[in-house]
């Protein structure tokens, strides 16, 4: 009985590098095509082991981030995202951001009530005591 063929990894590979693309221009409204430049990187990034959700993670943490500033989003791209020296440090910004239950950017630098803060106190002097 014939073993059934496995399909080849580096076609899996690029399925999956391909996939995270169309996240990519779905989320940015960008037009990347499927070239050896724009999934380079993409590639390098699931060899290394990191998933497709990983990577779609960032998409979307980066798209949160940058999307009202027209400067900054001229960054959403394939070498920038998934480039070896920011990725790391994107992805653990995005897990944050993704336990956090990802707010939204105007949200980021609200602060929270605290509920262990005491009140404000009240320094008036009771009646029958002197002050």
């Amino acid at each position: 009985c014939p073993v059934a063929e496995q399909p080849d990894p580096e076609v899996t590979l690029t399925d999956q590098a391909i996939e995270v693309l169309t996240h990519l221009n779905q989320v940015s409204g960008s037009r990347y095509q499927k070239s050896k430049t724009s999934l380079e990187n993409i590639r390098a990034r699931l060899r290394e082991g990191y998933s497709v959700a990983d990577l779609q993670l960032v998409i979307d943490l980066k798209h949160e981030h940058w999307h009202e500033n027209d400067e900054q989003y001229q960054y959403m791209r394939p070498e920038t995202l998934f480039g070896p020296k920011k990725f790391e440090s994107y992805l653990q910004s995005a897990t944050r951001w993704d336990q956090k239950g990802r707010p939204k950017r105007a949200d980021w630098g609200a602060k929270k009530r605290d509920v262990m803060a005491f009140g404000p106190v009240d320094t008036t002097i009771p009646a029958g005591f002197r002050g």
